[in-house]
């Protein structure tokens, strides 16, 4: 139909998992973590074992506690908030390309006339693929620099088609404007809530925490095995929530298949 040729293929040529945003933060975490266990455990074999250091073991013990409950707090609310904000991405881009789909086959109610629309159409979903996938590979023209610029000359076409059917017109305007609204939803939730700061003193809470940790426990295997774990687990609590506040790019991203199913609908 209208001479398209669909390629959507994503480039396999390296690997599929690189180092990103998200593995970085969390490989960053645990070396601060195991870290600073590892310079509890060294503080603890220098300090003479006293009774008179019974109450500062104790008072490191209580402030560890403290600010572990703190930091793991912190974590969970915002995993949960990044985790939801994920998800509702992930609505929003099937009620997007639903969207895009109901548009077209509105459009193929104005017969030829609205073949010229279709295309624009079939190319500013193509766009938008490569404006939120930066890694995919969909077969854009080269004067297909900007999706404003296709969105207005999409709106400009519906305003001007030719069908004696005046709902044609009336259904596409109001389609593609809450498209557009969905878009909008999208482009605010991708990227931003995860904050240096934020994530700087949740880091500086954890370390100390591994700190007291490692002051408190016992220069064994075990012991060194056990703190290792623990900040494997931790770290991968960080990346998951640095994956989630960029659901578009990375190791973990919401699926192109609605997409790609709207490009497949548009071109039968």
């Amino acid at each position: 139909m209208l001479g398209r040729s669909l390629d959507f293929s994503m480039d396999f040529d390296g690997p599929i998992i690189s180092l990103v945003s998200g593995p970085q933060i969390g490989l960053l975490c645990f070396i601060l973590l195991f870290g600073a266990a590892v310079g509890g455990l060294a503080l603890a074999t220098d300090v003479p074992s006293r009774p008179s250091l019974r109450l500062t073991a104790r008072l490191i013990r209580s402030g560890t506690t403290f600010v572990a409950v703190l930091a793991a707090l912190m974590l969970t609310l915002l995993t949960f908030s990044l985790k939801t904000s994920f998800d509702q991405s992930t609505q929003d881009v099937r009620r997007f390309s639903i969207h895009l789909i109901e548009l077209d086959h509105t459009l193929r109610r104005a017969g030829l006339p609205g073949e010229a629309v279709r295309e624009t159409l079939f190319r500013y979903t193509t766009r938008t693929i490569k404006d939120f996938w930066p890694k995919s590979h969909p077969n854009l023209r080269p004067e297909d620099t900007t999706s404003t610029a296709l969105l207005l000359h999409l709106e400009d076409q519906i305003d001007t088609l030719s069908t004696p059917d005046s709902l044609v017109r009336i259904d596409s305007h109001r389609i593609l404007h809450e498209a557009q609204s969905i878009r909008a939803d999208l482009e605010s939730r991708n990227g931003g809530t995860l904050s240096p700061w934020l994530l700087g003193f949740m880091l500086l809470w954890l370390m100390m925490t591994f700190c007291g940790l490692g002051m408190s426990a016992p220069r064994s295997p075990i012991a060194i095995t056990a703190l290792f774990l623990f900040a494997v687990a931790i770290s991968g609590a960080v990346f998951l929530a640095s994956e989630y506040d960029y659901p578009f790019d990375g190791v973990i991203i919401i699926s192109t298949d609605p997409m790609d199913t709207a490009l497949f609908a548009m071109t039968e």
